[in-house]
């Protein structure tokens, strides 16, 4: 229960702003994520994946995870173009659509964020995303980053 209290006062601590598609129109129609590879749902923890399904299911996945990639943004630009609002336009995009993010965030409540994410049962694409940040601001707080290292 202490973890849980720790974790959400460092959450408490962030601050940051999605580019919101209500207030932009999406420009490119081929920015999704695609997984390279999709994994098999654990048996035994509906949250977590295992493995990797075989390379003709993985084929067959892709297709499919693209295809509604694609779908989705069709739909959303003839909804533009009938002259229906980003703000409801919006709803039809996928949520792997690519988009930017500006944080504010304590140092404190970053490396709690990425110590999360980098965690043991953390999915792999969070995984992914925490270690890029890892290394975009390694750099910037070198000593910091190398006292985080030696407690983890």
């Amino acid at each position: 229960m202490k973890h849980l209290i720790s974790s959400i006062h460092n959450e408490e601590q962030l601050g940051w702003n999605e580019k919101s598609f209500r207030y932009v129109a999406i420009d490119d129609s081929d920015e999704f994520y695609i997984p390279p590879t999709f994994r098999k749902q654990s048996k035994n923890n509906k949250q977590a994946t295992i493995g990797s399904l075989d390379e003709e299911a993985n084929n067959k996945a892709i297709a499919l995870y693209k295809q509604q990639c694609e779908n989705s943004y069709q739909a959303y630009s003839s909804l533009l173009k009938l002259g229906v609002g980003r703000e409801q336009a919006r709803g039809v995009l996928v949520p792997s659509v690519y988009t930017s993010w500006v944080w504010t965030v304590s140092l404190q409540a970053l490396l709690n964020f990425i110590g999360l994410r980098l965690g043991a049962g953390a999915q792999s694409e969070i995984g992914a995303y925490a270690q890029a940040i890892v290394e975009l601001i390694e750099p910037i707080v070198p000593v910091s980053m190398e006292a985080w290292k030696n407690r983890q």
